[in-house]
């Protein structure tokens, strides 16, 4: 797998705004198309339509994220497991009783042409993308990020073929979005999170969580939002933590999140902040955003060097 990082702020890339098919321009070009100098990540638009998109990973489980980017301030989305047609497809996550039309993706405070800063990073089987919701950059953005995740995680059951996991929002409000939200217990639901089936592999989506280390981060609800004095006492540096989905109703870790991390400390540094790991993450780089968990602010670090695993 190759992890390759976009911006908004590079040559040839699409603007992203609060306008109809802003979304489906940026994920096309991404991982897609490829854009300027830089190349697609590998992934296939299997169907298309005014306004709607289907992709799917070059890679792993290959279920497909169907886009509907027909609404200016925001877009919907959901996973499936197979599709036959832009808008007909089997094993959808969520299902309408979960969530009805899928997860939220909102683009900006307003439904206008005024550009919204972004990061995308991705690789063959799943990406992160984060956008700022008031401004045209990512870095020193004063308010909760947006974005999504789509994607497998790396899953602790050996076999795993429905391990892909869905994080998006579940309102059209930009306090909906739920890309830096944490459970602080197994039994915790978190808001727009999804996968099409249990560890037991039996069908039927399933709602899921994310945690990280608890103990570590003071048990905050919003990523990077709590925990040691930064910088580190110890250490000088940062701390990070993995993220982990789990399975509110089974009581099961299914994995690790790849791709991004939370920050051991309350805000630590400043979005568009760059890090290198040591020790242990020796050789992995690493991009601070802020991120929303139902409005509240966060931070998280987006983990940029071909390093995922």
């Amino acid at each position: 797998m190759t992890v390759r990082t976009y911006y908004s702020t590079d040559s040839g890339a699409p603007v992203y705004s609060g306008s109809v098919g802003a979304f489906n321009a940026v994920t096309k070009a991404c991982l897609v198309d490829g854009y300027g100098s830089k190349a697609a990540a590998g992934w296939t638009q299997e169907f298309s339509g005014t306004n709607l998109s289907v992709l799917r990973p070059a890679a792993g489980n290959r279920h497909c994220l169907w886009i509907d980017d027909t609404n200016a301030q925001f877009a919907r989305v959901r996973g499936y497991e197979a599709m036959t047609a832009v808008s007909t497809g089997t094993g959808p996550f969520p299902t309408d009783v979960q969530l009805s039309g899928g997860g939220y993706v909102v683009k900006s405070n307003a439904a206008s042409s005024a550009a919204r800063g972004w990061v995308l990073v991705a690789d063959e089987k799943r990406f992160w993308f984060i956008s700022a919701q008031v401004a045209d950059t990512i870095a020193g953005s004063a308010a909760a990020g947006l974005g999504m995740f789509f994607g497998d995680i790396i899953s602790a059951k050996s076999g795993d073929a429905f391990h892909t996991l869905l994080i998006a929002g579940n309102t059209s409000a930009t306090a909906g979005s739920q890309v830096g939200s944490l459970a602080t217990t197994m039994t915790a639901v978190g808001a727009a999170h999804f996968m099409p089936r249990s560890y037991t592999q039996t069908s039927g989506s399933i709602t899921a969580g994310k945690h990280t280390d608890y103990a570590k981060t003071g048990g905050v609800v919003a990523i990077g939002t709590g925990g040691s004095a930064y910088p580190d006492p110890v250490t000088g540096g940062i701390g990070i933590a993995p993220l982990f989905a789990h399975e509110p109703v089974a009581l099961v870790a299914r994995g690790v999140i790849p791709g991004a991390w939370c920050p051991t400390h309350n805000l630590p540094g400043n979005p568009g902040d760059t890090f290198q790991g040591s020790g242990s993450l020796a050789g992995k780089e690493f991009l601070l955003v802020d991120v929303s968990a139902a409005g509240t602010r966060g931070r998280m670090a987006l983990e940029t060097s071909n390093t995922w695993g």
